[in-house]
């Protein structure tokens, strides 16, 4: 709590002093790269790096801090942060349910009672299987030992350790955050003006993922780079999403990650906008949704779009239960890719995961101007990477801020600063805020507000730039 309050403070000066100019940024930096892999919280993977806000610690320097088996029923006991070295891990579950569960109002300490479906001995989130190995791992954590490269990575350049995802929940919701800043369920498809927000995102109405038939008819921020003629293109790694639910909330089929099919790790094609805009051209999504060895063929032939996100399949994503190292090395791949090519020089890469995942983070998150009975605010803490060569080499980024911060970065750098706002783009529709022009959160606890941090902050745009960090593959 003391490290959190440190941030509050430390984003005015920040600010004040806004080392890292926007024009300045706008000179230097022509290439974005966003990396979103799946469902990691911050303690698990940096609650033991040195200098950031992870497990508190008693004057022994021991986890000063036991998460219960069950809230309701402190007698049952708890259980201490403990390290796995495994590379497999089960995790819990994670949609919009869990996510208020584990955060619990604050007192972040429904983690293992998640994971285990009320019963402390259970493995699984689901009662009733209980296989007695690796108990707990809701509230297991990582180190360098397990994930060196992303340690590197923070040692190097940026680590963030307030970020936190734009909406508490699970893998839909958040990515449509990413394309769009909102999550809502439309009765029609032809008009915004009736939509609400929808932070669960469940499939009671939807069906199975590979019938879905969504259209969300607001404004993406696709849209809006296309409108100002700034490039850019969602790169899909071939193969199957890590998992889905049903409309009654069981297991389904994977969907695919692959061109011409929409689902919650490639939300682009959910938008009118893009439908009407393939429509209009048939190379259009052909040209924008693309597989992932374009992105190298992209950095080879300096074709590389000015933005550019990069999804996973379930393989390389590190959602539980694929191996984390192979994800990982998936990701420190494409940032080697960067690196090797012309494109090092003007470039910030960003990496992060899309939830928590279900493991424990001790943070609780922030509420946010956003006045919805359903949405309280923002997700729950992730891990965050800036990699660049105007990257303030080895600092760990206090700033409170979420994954909208991505969108702003884009707007201020290529957009003039447009936001995704329906008063201000042309096109109606009733979401309850622009996120990215958040300029403040509430703690949750006292109510008192805590200034949004700038991406900008991180960087230098006049020191001498970083070289590349080239690290092993495998």
């Amino acid at each position: 709590m003391r490290r959190f309050l440190v941030a509050v403070m430390m984003v005015a000066g920040l600010a004040a002093a806004h080392a890292g100019p926007l024009q300045e940024a706008r000179a230097r930096l022509h290439h974005v790269i966003i990396i979103m892999q799946e469902n990691r919280s911050f303690d698990h993977y940096f609650g033991t790096y040195p200098g950031a806000d992870g497990f508190p610690r008693n004057s022994h320097g021991k986890i000063a801090l036991c998460v219960p088996f069950d809230p309701r029923h402190p007698n049952l006991g708890c259980k201490v942060p403990f390290h796995d070295t495994h590379l497999d891990n089960a995790g819990a579950s994670h949609q919009y349910a869990d996510a208020l569960a584990d955060i619990d109002g604050g007192r972040m300490d429904g983690f293992i009672y998640q994971q285990t479906g009320g019963r402390p001995g259970c493995h699984k989130p689901k009662p009733g299987f209980c296989p007695g190995i690796r108990i707990h791992d809701a509230v297991a954590y990582h180190t360098a030992a397990e994930i060196p490269q992303y340690w590197a990575y923070a040692r190097n350049f940026v680590l963030q350790d307030h970020l936190f995802q734009s909406v508490p929940s699970w893998s839909f919701p958040v990515h449509l955050y990413l394309a769009s800043e909102w999550s809502a369920d439309c009765p029609d498809p032809r008009d915004p003006r009736g939509c609400l927000s929808d932070a669960r995102m469940r499939f009671r109405k939807f069906g199975r993922p590979r019938s879905w038939k969504l259209t969300m008819p607001w404004t993406s921020i696709a849209w809006l780079l296309d409108r100002a003629n700034v490039s850019w293109r969602y790169y899909l790694a071939p193969g199957e999403q890590a998992d889905c639910l049903d409309r009654k909330g069981a297991d389904c089929a994977l969907d695919q990650l692959k061109p011409g099919v929409p689902g919650a790790w490639n939300p682009f094609p959910f938008f009118s906008t893009f439908k009407a805009a393939a429509a209009a051209d048939p190379q259009y999504e052909g040209d924008h949704i693309v597989l992932v060895n374009r992105f190298l063929t992209d950095l080879q032939d300096g074709t590389l779009p000015n933005v550019a996100w990069l999804a996973p399949s379930g393989y390389i994503s590190e959602h539980p239960p694929h191996n984390l190292k192979t994800g990982m090395l998936y990701v420190v791949s494409m940032i080697n890719a960067v690196a090797q090519s012309r494109y090092w020089r003007d470039t910030a890469i960003f990496v992060t995961w899309d939830d928590w995942g279900g493991f424990y983070d001790h943070v609780a998150p922030p509420i946010s101007e956003e006045r919805n009975s359903q949405i309280l605010g923002y997700g729950l803490r992730v891990p965050g990477l800036i990699v660049s060569p105007w990257a303030r080499s080895g600092t760990i980024d206090h700033q409170v801020m979420s994954f909208d911060a991505y969108n702003r970065f884009i707007e201020d750098l290529f957009l003039h600063s447009a936001r995704l706002d329906p008063n201000t783009d042309g096109r109606p529709d009733p979401r309850p805020d622009v996120r990215e022009a958040l300029t403040k959160v509430y703690d949750r606890s006292t109510g008192l507000p805590i200034p949004v941090g700038d991406l900008l902050n991180d960087f230098d745009f006049r020191q001498h730039p970083l070289l590349p960090l080239l690290l092993p593959e495998q």
